[in-house]
């Protein structure tokens, strides 16, 4: 299919930025309207981009990103994703194998990048910087955010 007509799923509620399910992040009014794409050419990092993430094993937050839309297009990327696989996997109701799976990795990483219990305080601050993740969340149990943290 011609790449120019394929309609695009994207992640539509960030203020700036949004992430297609190629995998692409652009700016909101970089998007092709006829489409929902982002245009590769637009993008504001490459395909499958994890620079806001953090990757890093053994970290305070693994796999954790600082947008929702670097968090989307991360969990996308094979090399360091097992989203595709774990889409079959892991249930669209958490721990609930009766709601059904995931039809693709685009939606599972549009749900598994939503802000976590664990990365909240008091169900009201963010405990940490990087706070949407597709891997393991936050390791710190101690329910106060880190010394001198102070949410942005």
């Amino acid at each position: 299919m011609d790449e120019e007509k394929r309609q695009c799923v994207n992640t539509k509620q960030g203020l700036h930025h949004i992430t297609d399910d190629n995998g692409y992040t652009c700016d909101w009014f970089d998007v092709f309207p006829p489409t929902g794409c982002c245009p590769p050419e637009k993008a504001i990092e490459k395909r499958y981009g994890c620079s806001a993430c953090d990757l890093a094993k053994g970290g305070e937050t693994e796999k954790c990103c600082g947008t929702y839309e670097s968090c989307v297009s991360c969990c996308q990327n094979a090399k360091v994703s097992t989203a595709e696989t774990d889409r079959t996997r892991e249930p669209i109701g958490r721990m609930q194998p009766q709601t059904g799976y995931f039809s693709d990795a685009f939606s599972h990483c549009k749900s598994k990048c939503r802000t976590q219990p664990t990365v909240t305080v008091h169900e009201s601050t963010y405990g940490y910087e990087k706070r949407f993740c597709f891997g393991t969340f936050p390791r710190d149990k101690d329910p106060t955010p880190p010394r001198g943290f102070k949410p942005k």
